[in-house]
């Protein structure tokens, strides 16, 4: 099995998101409704899986929702939910003209991209100035709860993660490193993961790119009033499983 194709073409892979719930996705389509000012206004799904996000924006009758996968399978899934304006792209360049969608998301995608940042980049390009970005990953700098990674998951190892976290906090430069890719026929979630995505360095590269951080979260679901009391607490939230960023293209 090439590496390439282990997660792109998984069926397995595909069956877990299909049977993913809408509580999986509530923070995100929170969101998301409340930066789209209408539902005619475009939005942009940026590896959008099975397409079960498109599906409940259309549902909800938003007139104007776009996706791109790099997906066959995922692609052709997406269609047969009735989904309209899905594209399949390579990975790199996103195939939209400059300027175009008023909010662009991406869930737990980042992580599995070969250039995290020619991926943010694109997403910066293609959105309106005065438009958003949303980036939800997991957060493989959480030393506090178990990992999607599971060459990471033993406490030990996580315990690793508190002086990368200063190191990160402390320099001006955003990195997002390499990590193993696993290939195994008990396949589990983000074996196929190969960045070591951090909020630190999404919320790095966002600022030294011409936007503003509007919000930043250590949960990728929870979204109650003790949940946002604790991650507003300056470090905290970086120690914490997941990272939930919107990001503000300048005028």
């Amino acid at each position: 099995m090439k590496a390439e194709r282990f997660n792109y073409e998984n069926k397995h892979y595909l069956e877990r998101l299909e049977r993913s719930g809408y509580s999986l996705y509530s923070k995100y389509l929170f969101y998301i409704k409340k930066l789209l000012s209408s539902k005619k206004e475009l939005f942009l799904d940026v590896g959008f899986g099975g397409g079960q996000v498109l599906k409940i924006l259309s549902d909800e009758e938003y007139i104007n929702i776009y996706g791109c996968e790099v997906s066959s399978l995922f692609l052709k899934a997406a269609a047969k939910k009735g989904l309209k304006n899905l594209t399949f792209y390579k990975g790199e360049s996103l195939p939209y003209k400059d300027n175009f969608f008023r909010v662009v998301g991406s869930f737990t995608v980042l992580e599995h991209v070969e250039n995290p940042v020619v991926f943010l980049t694109e997403q910066i390009r293609v959105t309106k100035p005065g438009g958003y970005i949303i980036v939800i990953c997991p957060n493989f700098l959480n030393f506090i709860f178990h990992t999607s990674y599971r060459k990471q998951n033993k406490f030990y190892k996580r315990l690793l993660n508190i002086p990368k976290i200063f190191k990160k906090l402390f320099s001006y430069e955003y990195t997002f490193e390499k990590m193993e890719l696993i290939i195994e026929k008990d396949f589990q979630s983000d074996d196929d993961a190969v960045n070591l995505i951090n909020l630190i360095d999404i919320e790095k590269f966002f600022l030294h790119s011409d936007c503003q951080i509007v919000f930043s979260s250590g949960f990728s679901i929870s979204n109650n009033f003790v949940t946002r009391l604790i991650e507003s607490i300056p470090i905290i939230r970086y120690c914490f499983p997941s990272c939930f960023l919107i990001a503000k293209k300048n005028n």
